[in-house]
């Protein structure tokens, strides 16, 4: 009896080991997913600010990393690649080609490099937690940045609430700038949307859609309130079983109705630097970038500056002498894609975001009421409409790109699952003489 307890106590410790490696593994995760939401305000000056966050960032991934190979140790479990990892590193093959055409190929090698092993990590995270574990630990992070950027907001107004000109009275919280904590909120409001839709409905969704919505007003972020509120709309068709290709045109038409809208001067119209409605004058920071940008991929339109080269350099200083402030990125990752990798590059990258939309949707009309892959296409869709005014795409530290990483894996490998396996399968069922027909 004494060799059988004996026995099943050294059967015991290896899981026991492992569920508390597993803890250890989540809770690093929690972490880097709130570093990496955006620039946090933190009580120093900008520059020893933005390195403390990134040093965390880096430390944070490398744990990550390093818990889940330990995982995969303990589980006796091997790596495999699939069609969507060989997919992510032909894009990454290509962002370090950029150091050969590039002005500057240190920022090209660094930036490359780090997305290169924030999407090793999304590799190893999708295989431990999925895709359902991965949204609801974002979830968890931007209820938790809400609810402190609120708290700040009610206990520091001098800290959390912006007295800037053009950002006046609009909430900041925890973040630098207002469109950080916008598109927290934002995400929180899509991804508490998705669970209460899809998954077992409770009372922490509802709280996270409602704080969602009100931390996005508060932090006066329009972008991020229609995308938020588009995408609950596209979880309602989803839901309704009615997104299909009629939806796609339907969207499609929507965007081109914004852009008749914006230019015709009918309903609005764009002087200047201003958007004017009505009697309200609004500065348009995006478009004074966005004609910047697009004057910088006429000078280099096949072949880009290289992956984090684009606004380095004298380009960032041609710009500060022309209209007076700077920034470190488009405002808009496709327009990014299009500076930074060129149109071989953008082409590269947008068939591959296509095509994971439309596989992601295709599974979902398969799956006859599979809630997986109704989150996946809901997660790409909000990765696609909130990169139209955010630079989120290619960007290693920033949790969206990482989840939507997760994302991509997912869809494929459940693609690969339904639709690619059963037809190798019938394929090698059939007689040679039929294969050869």
């Amino acid at each position: 009896m004494a060799a059988n307890t004996l026995a099943h106590r050294k059967l015991r410790a290896p899981a026991e080991q492992r569920r508390g490696l597993y803890r250890v593994y989540i809770a690093v995760l929690c972490g880097q997913f709130v570093l990496t939401s955006g620039h946090l305000n933190l009580p120093v000056d900008a520059e020893t600010s933005n390195l403390l966050q990134r040093g965390a960032q880096v430390a944070f991934l490398l744990a990550a990393i390093i818990l889940g190979l330990a995982l995969d140790w303990y589980g006796k479990r091997q790596l495999a690649l699939n069609y969507a990892a060989l997919s992510v590193l032909a894009v990454i093959a290509y962002c370090f080609c950029g150091a050969f055409w590039t002005d500057d190929p240190a920022a090209v090698l660094s930036t490359t490099l780090l997305l290169a092993v924030s999407t090793f990590s999304a590799f190893i995270c999708e295989r431990h937690i999925g895709l359902l574990g991965t949204l609801r630990l974002m979830r968890t992070a931007c209820l938790a940045l809400c609810l402190a950027s609120v708290l700040l907001v009610a206990l520091v107004p001098s800290f959390a609430i912006s007295d800037s000109y053009f950002w006046k009275g609009a909430w900041l919280g925890v973040f630098v700038a207002k469109n950080g904590l916008g598109y927290a909120a934002s995400y929180l409001v899509a991804l508490s949307g998705m669970m209460l839709l899809f998954c077992r409905k409770t009372r922490t969704d509802i709280f996270s859609l409602l704080l969602g919505l009100s931390v996005c007003i508060g932090a006066d972020s329009r972008g991020a309130l229609l995308v938020a509120l588009s995408v609950l709309l596209f979880l309602v068709l989803l839901r309704a079983r009615i997104i299909g290709s009629i939806a796609i045109v339907l969207i499609a038409v929507a965007y081109l109705a914004l852009l008749i809208l914006f230019n015709s001067g009918i309903i609005v119209s764009i002087e200047g630097d201003y958007l004017q409605v009505g009697d309200l004058s609004i500065h348009l920071n995006r478009t004074d970038i966005w004609s910047y940008a697009m004057s910088l991929f006429l000078e280099r339109p096949w072949l880009g500056y290289g992956l984090g080269a684009g606004w380095e350099g004298e380009r960032a200083d041609i710009f500060y002498n022309r209209f007076g402030w700077v920034l470190d990125n488009f405002h808009s990752g496709y327009i990014r894609a299009l500076v930074e990798l060129g149109l071989l590059g953008a082409i590269l990258i947008f068939i591959g975001l296509g095509i994971t939309l439309l596989r992601a949707i295709r599974t979902y009309h398969a799956s006859r009421g599979n809630s997986l892959p109704a989150l996946a296409t809901a997660y790409v869709t909000m990765f696609l409409a909130s990169n139209v005014t955010e630079t989120y795409l290619l960007r290693s530290t920033d949790v969206k790109q990482f989840v939507f990483t997760i994302v991509a894996l997912s869809i494929w490998r459940q693609y690969e699952v339904r639709h690619l396996l059963p037809r190798k399968a019938s394929r090698k069922a059939q007689p040679p003489a039929a294969q050869i027909a």
